[in-house]
């Protein structure tokens, strides 16, 4: 019997949160290995790809706006 997968979780608190939201609403996630994490919506869109460390000071907005693209309400 095999595990169910396990979400993702994020260093940073406000991208994990996306992350969760997108999960519980039957997104599936990935962590990648450079530090990325992809969120693919259940549609067959692509995915939304961050990273996981952000750099910029409109981190948040730019994720918002990008989950938001996809149909995910945030």
């Amino acid at each position: 019997m095999a595990t169910p997968p396990r979400r993702p979780k994020a260093p940073n608190k406000d991208l994990d949160k996306y992350v969760k939201k997108a999960w519980e609403a039957g997104w599936r996630c990935v962590q990648r290995r450079s530090n990325y994490i992809q969120c693919y919506p259940p549609n067959g869109d692509p995915p939304v790809t961050r990273k996981s460390t952000p750099s910029e000071g409109r981190y948040e907005k730019n994720l918002r706006a990008a989950f938001k693209r996809a149909g995910l309400d945030v």
